[in-house]
């Protein structure tokens, strides 16, 4: 709503419905410079109000027995501070002027109290002093408005700020507030200061001694603070600190305190209020900032390089320990200082429109004659790089100075040298070509050595870990019986967990092994990869960490893939983990999903494939390093950092799911790694897996009995203790023909618990050959290696299921329980 401070500024509305009465008033209130509008009805009437009215002029047949609802409803939807005025012009008096004007108000609505009633006919002064008046009256009106609005401002204004204050004391980053009593040295605070510092918040409401907080600041810190309090309580004023507080587990936390020292009449410390703010962690930033810039300069002062900051004003603000062998000059000589002179010193006036140019947004790639100071050639090849700010505008550029004489003079060698070797071209093919023959040769012999060192490596690799790991078996398990020959109490449970944690150790590393050489066995199922990728999503952001922007590009109409789930889970987070460690100053991690149409591995025919991506903007590798990539053990970290079976497990994994692995990679462009899984398409929608949790405790073994085939007399004994242990009753079998030849017998069994590897027949044998017979025999099959166990899906029936060795025995009884 805008002011109206003068009369100029308002509408006079006119109702008059006879004769020519409108035009005429308007026509004598527009020659006295006041803006004025005819209406034709009191419809309209109630439809011009608006906050520029500034009076109504109205005739009293023009409001003769008609309806005035709507002006009535329009004046009481006007604000509280709007008080239109009406002045009336009434019929010529008939009595006294007091009565006539009585009368005339008796026929106005009550609505309208703010009214002048002029009795015709008037004078031109008489109408134009009185619209005068009623706008006059009218401009107050505005005045209280706007006063009313200031006041309403100024208070919306305190309540905002009232809030702010309340949210700023109760924001985690303010400690307190206090107010030290200086002339009785005593010192009260509110709940958050006592809740700081661990004291009796009641105590501190009513106050308490100084030293009680001072015991409380580091003591490197506590001559500075002494200081800055003596000074501040000697001159008044403001007060601001920084200093360290012990914290209640012993820590030390920053903070800052902010205050102001009251003075007397006499110049004496009276008052001293204040706040304290948590500032630790903008301390650690800061000094972590500190850190990195000096980490920056040491790399920078290392390199050959020269590298400089200069900003908007040509001046220069950064420069590596490099400038001296190229300006002659040290770097605390140079900071500061425009850079012009300097350049056109070394480099003549060429450069000035290079940083032109380079502050106006051009990156700049020049080579330029630099001479040594004694005047000997030197070739420079020199960057103008711009920087841009957050908002996108130059805040200066990048000074990159590289020699590259010798560069320079091998392009002149060569240029002159090209004419030579054209002549001698024809007399050297010959011998190229015998060259590359026995290039030929060599790199056969090299692909050779490469085998035979990848399983050198392979077998030192196994070798190495296994006999660890034996070694702590063995030792654990030799502590215990030494301790029983001795008659000796030990921690029997300890050395027992030991023998575990290395037994479950070795079978990670077997099953890593059989992944490489596609023996381990899968339990492959229908799987929805971009679900399956979503829910990694957590997983994945708190394995890369902050400094690793974290991208998913998932093609909504990904095919469906058949493959072992934890298999798939295990490959995406270790590539995770290998670009994460690629990007060790942070970069972007992309994961990337779509349908794609290759030829099989080792193959010309296509097929359908999902392709799984795995992007990093990271250091990249060499081709010699890609040709290695998935070899057992081989890995570029350092020694303790990598067990170089991550990229081979994925490649063994891929190839027993009928799909395959493909690196793409350069030095410093990064690597994506690529897994090609084969569409599948089901037959019919799979039910939902729903997990049976069962203990031993809960197997109702009610007598039935189990077959255990297995030729190991060590694991045979293990398994039937185990069954007989919760009830079941057992037979025993060393081997396939021996196993077939209790099934072939009348003797009732429940399950046959057999090893797929065994001499004479194997397990899946004699399980084909029982169930002749014995249709309704339940079958659990336990394998450490087998071929032919490479998908469950293709090796496994109905009333069958795996266990892969090791295994615990729990595990066992569960199984066995969700067979029975």
């Amino acid at each position: 709503m805008k002011s109206n401070s003068s009369v100029g500024k308002c509408t006079v509305l006119i109702l008059a419905s006879l004769g020519r009465d409108a035009e005429y008033c308007q026509t004598l209130l527009s020659n006295s410079e006041i803006d004025a509008q005819v209406v034709h009805s009191a419809h309209e009437l109630a439809l011009s109000f608006s906050d520029e009215t500034g009076a109504v002029l109205l005739t009293s047949e023009s409001i003769a027995r008609i309806d005035l609802t709507l002006l009535i409803d329009a004046l009481n939807a006007q604000p509280s501070w709007s008080d239109i005025p009406f002045i009336y012009l009434a019929p010529a008096k008939l009595v006294s002027s007091h009565t006539n004007s009585i009368a005339v108000r008796s026929l106005l609505p009550e609505r309208i109290s703010n009214v002048m009633v002029l009795e015709r006919p008037l004078s031109r002064e008489s109408l134009i002093s009185a619209v005068k008046w009623a706008l006059s009256a009218r401009v107050r009106q505005y005045v209280i408005r706007d006063q009313l609005e200031a006041l309403n401002q100024s208070a919306e204004q305190l309540r905002v700020s009232n809030e702010r204050i309340d949210l700023a004391l109760s924001s985690g980053t303010v400690l307190g507030t206090w107010v030290w009593d200086v002339q009785n040295d005593i010192l009260t605070g509110d709940e958050r200061l006592a809740k700081t510092f661990g004291t009796n918040a009641h105590a501190l409401k009513n106050g308490v001694a100084v030293d009680t907080f001072v015991q409380l600041i580091h003591p490197e810190d506590k001559d500075y603070l002494n200081q800055v309090i003596a000074e501040t309580v000697k001159t008044g004023g403001a007060y601001r600190a920084e200093y360290r507080v012990k914290n209640e587990d012993g820590s030390w936390r920053w903070i800052e305190a902010n205050g102001n020292c009251e003075l007397d009449s006499q110049g004496l410390a009276i008052r001293f209020p204040g706040v304290l703010i948590d500032i630790d962690e903008r301390k650690k930033a800061e000094e972590s900032l500190k850190q990195s810039e000096s980490e920056l300069r040491l790399v920078t002062d290392s390199l050959p390089v020269l590298i400089a900051f200069i900003d908007l004003e040509h001046r220069i603000r950064f420069v590596n320990n490099a400038c001296e062998s190229w300006f002659y000059r040290r770097a605390n000589e140079l900071i500061g200082h425009q850079i012009d002179s300097f350049l056109v010193e070394r480099t003549a006036k060429t450069s000035l429109k290079h940083i032109v140019n380079a502050l106006g947004g051009t990156d700049i790639r020049s080579e330029l004659a630099w001479p040594h100071a004694d005047g000997k050639r030197r070739d420079a090849e020199v960057r103008f790089l711009p920087r841009f700010s957050k908002n996108a505008s130059v805040d200066g550029f990048h000074l990159f100075v590289m020699d590259i004489t010798d560069q320079k003079l091998g392009e002149e060698i060569a240029h002159r040298s090209q004419i030579i070797l054209e002549e001698r071209i024809a007399e050297r093919t010959l011998a190229l070509q015998t060259a590359m023959d026995e290039r030929f040769k060599i790199e056969e012999a090299f692909r050779q050595s490469q085998k035979m060192e990848s399983v050198g490596q392979l077998t030192g690799g196994i070798a190495h870990d296994f006999n660890n790991l034996l070694q702590g078996i063995t030792g654990s398990l030799n502590v215990i019986k030494k301790s029983i020959e001795l008659g000796k109490a030990i921690e029997v449970e300890r050395y027992i967990d030991n023998a575990l944690n290395a037994s479950f150790r070795a079978a990670a590393l077997t099953h890593r092994l059989l992944a490489f050489s596609r023996r381990q066995p899968l339990d492959p199922k229908p799987v929805q990869v971009n679900p399956l990728i979503k829910t990694m999503e957590d997983l994945l952001l708190r394995t890369l960490g902050e400094n690793i922007l974290f991208e998913l590009d998932l093609d909504k109409n990904l095919w469906e893939t058949l493959c072992d789930i934890n298999q798939l889970e295990n490959a995406i987070l270790n590539l995770a983990i290998n670009a994460r460690d690629a990007m060790p100053d942070g970069g972007q991690l992309k994961i990337k999903t779509e349908n794609v149409i290759e030829k099989k591995f080792a193959s010309s025919d296509e097929a359908e494939f999902i392709r799984i991506s795995v992007s990093d903007t990271g250091t990249g590798m060499p081709p010699d390093v890609i040709e290695r990539a998935f070899d057992p053990f081989f890995t570029t970290k350092p020694q303790g950092q990598g067990t170089g079976l991550g990229l081979s497990m994925i490649y063994g994994f891929t190839r027993q799911s009928e799909g395959f692995s493909k690196i793409e990679s350069a030095v410093g462009d990064g690597t994506t790694l690529h897994i090609y899984l084969p569409r599948y398409e089901p037959r019919y929608s799979s039910l939902p897996v729903v997990e049976n949790k069962t203990t031993s405790d809960s197997v109702k073994a009610d007598g039935q009995v189990i077959l255990v085939v297995e030729d190991d007399e060590i694991i045979r004994g293990l398994v039937v203790d185990a069954l007989q242990d919760i009830g079941f009753k057992t037979l025993q079998a060393n081997d396939g023909p021996s196993g077939l030849d209790i099934l072939k017998s009348k003797t009732p069994i429940n399950l046959l618990l057999t090893d797929i590897g065994l001499p004479g027949l194997n397990g899946r044998q004699i399980a084909d050959a029982a169930l002749v017979e014995r249709t309704d025999l339940k079958v659990l099959f336990m394998t450490g290696y087998a071929e032919t166990a490479v998908a469950s899906s293709g090796f496994l029936r109905e009333g069958m299921a795996m266990i892969t060795k090791p295994f615990e025995m729990d595990s066992l009884i569960m199984k066995v329980n969700e067979l029975i």
